[in-house]
């Protein structure tokens, strides 16, 4: 059955709400910095056939980041397990071991991950195109270390969905504190949702089983869901991306009458946006600073992103209403099938990043920084940065892998039957340019209004561009620094005819380097003259003939 799908037949998608990992860019005072690296080649690891979807987690309690995949070609999901570092105990090295299979339904599409049962083990599910059902894989209890798992899981459960179940989500929609389900149908043009069952023995936690799903209408061809809470009243809601109909569709959740601030499990009915052609994969995060959730979704169809910024609600300021401005398009590589948002660069700004099916990379945007308010995002996005993958790269997702606190890449090539990591390389201690005036010292009498001033200059910036230019101040009696103006070499012929002539002169350089990083420093002196010119004393040479 494998050999007679089309590749697109093979895309998957799973969205979620991803926690931002915040490792902050430090600018030291002075010239000290640090700049981001960005990221690694990719390194690949062999999983089984034609993988569609992954999801990180730490299945075996050890600390360190483990995979798991889900195989549509193989019926299976494969469990990846994080290698220690050697020279760091407890930490990972960014390398797993062999993958281990565990058999599900036909053509395992998407997949998440949750304690559906209350042991503080993290179990998984994957929704299962062609059996429309989902399979749970309850995670394995380490017999020596309670609460902790084994990083081996049970033989799978099927629960019904709805027709074609494809992205997959965890929530908790009732407010019981069990895990529940939300699955798109993308031929049924629905959503499906199944509420996690209470432990009769257990009073608050669940037994790992659902209840029977629950459909609500969205647009044609669901494939990506999400949840967040849109409306700020700490109720989960849901979003779709609804391929046929390039739309989103955004169902909040209903309040439980007796216990308010808590979801009854239940949705309104949608309201739809439009986004760009051929929505496949959507996500959420805070992209503006406003602490109202936002939402991106791929658009295949145009090779691009849609942005839908959350609207505030006017009598509730800082808290969102549940409505989305119109949505802004943002470039990335041909047929983007899935997206995630984090935090790449350290700035603590939401990035995202798109894995793009037909040319074979992965687009990272990072997200630009509002200029009257630091430190948070202003809801646009840069450019996109491709980064090789593998061939068919059809889904990425974001952990720590090697320990180093900030956030990785990995993801699954289809048609390489891989899942590739790609390392963020992280920070870099940097100095930028450096330069200093070094003459004259002293007292300098001498019938020429130009004082010569030398300067040495050096590029440690990471990169070395070379310095363009040194910049000159000077101060005058003491009168405050002035810039003289920007050179190329040394020395500088500082002409005090415009400057005020004879007297005490101080002087200090910037330099700047081609890639346009400037030296940082306070105005103070680096070398210092007492000037005078021998010429400037006679008002009226004539006088001497006499």
């Amino acid at each position: 059955m494998f050999s007679q799908r089309s590749s697109r037949t093979l895309l998957t998608y799973r969205s979620q709400s991803l926690t931002l990992a915040l490792f902050c860019l430090a600018l030291a005072e002075g010239a000290s910095a640090q700049q981001w690296q960005s990221f690694s080649s990719a390194t690949s690891f062999a999983v089984s056939v034609a993988p569609t979807d992954l999801i990180p987690g730490d299945f075996n309690g050890d600390g360190i980041t483990d995979l798991a995949v889900a195989n549509a070609g193989a019926n299976s999901v494969s469990i990846l397990i994080g290698n220690e570092d050697a020279g760091d105990p407890g930490s990972g090295d960014g390398t797993f071991a062999a993958p281990v299979n565990y058999a599900v339904e036909d053509w395992p599409t998407t997949i998440t991950k949750g304690d559906f049962n209350g042991d503080g083990v993290t179990d998984l599910a994957v929704s299962n195109a062609d059996a429309n059902t989902i399979s749970v894989l309850l995670g394995n209890e380490d017999a020596g270390n309670p609460g902790f798992g084994d990083g081996t899981f049970a033989t799978h459960a099927p629960f019904a969905s709805g027709n074609l179940p494809q992205g997959i989500a965890t929530g908790d929609f009732n407010g019981d504190g069990i895990a529940d389900l939300v699955v798109a149908n993308g031929t049924a043009h629905t959503i499906s949702v199944l509420l996690g069952n209470e432990d009769v023995g257990n009073a608050g936690f669940g037994d790992g089983t659902f209840a029977t799903p629950v459909a609500y209408g969205v647009g044609t061809s669901p494939i990506g869901v999400s949840t967040a809470d849109f409306n700020g009243d700490g109720i989960a809601d849901l979003v779709s991306a609804n391929l046929n109909a390039s739309t989103v569709s955004v169902l909040l959740g209903n309040e439980d009458v007796g216990n308010p601030g808590f979801g009854d499990g239940t949705f309104a009915s949608q309201v739809t946006y439009a986004v760009g052609s051929g929505p496949r994969s959507v996500t959420t995060g805070d992209f503006n600073g406003d602490s109202i959730v936002d939402i991106a979704v791929t658009s295949s169809s145009v090779a691009s992103v849609s942005v839908l910024l959350g609207n505030e609600d006017a009598g509730n300021p800082g808290f969102g209403d549940g409505t989305f401005a119109a949505h802004t398009t943002y470039t990335v590589g041909t047929d983007p099938t899935w997206i995630i948002a984090a935090d790449f660069n350290g700035d603590g700004i939401t990035d995202l990043a798109t894995a793009n099916f037909l040319s074979d990379n992965i687009s990272v945007l990072v997200g630009n920084e509002d200029a009257g308010s630091p430190g948070l995002g202003d809801g646009t996005f840069a450019s996109h940065v491709t980064y090789s993958s593998g061939s068919a790269p059809s889904s990425v997702t974001t952990g720590d892998f090697d320990g180093d606190g900030i956030n990785d890449l990995a993801v699954v090539n289809q048609f390489g039957n891989q899942a590739s990591v790609l390392l963020n390389l992280g920070f870099n201690d940097i100095t930028a340019p450096t330069s200093a005036a070094t003459g004259p010292t002293g007292t300098l009498s001498q019938a020429s209004s130009i004082i010569p001033v030398a300067f040495t200059s050096s590029d440690n910036h990471l990169g070395a561009t070379g310095v363009a230019s040194v910049e000159l101040f000077y101060q005058h009696d003491g009168g405050g620094f002035v810039s003289f103006g920007t050179f190329s070499s040394s020395p500088i012929n500082f002409d005090t005819s415009g400057t005020g002539g004879d007297g005490a002169y101080d002087f200090y350089t910037v330099a700047t380097d081609g890639a346009s990083n400037a030296e940082i420093k306070t105005p103070a002196a680096e070398t210092s003259v007492s000037f005078t010119n021998t010429t400037t004393g006679v008002a009226d040479w004539s006088l001497l003939d006499q």
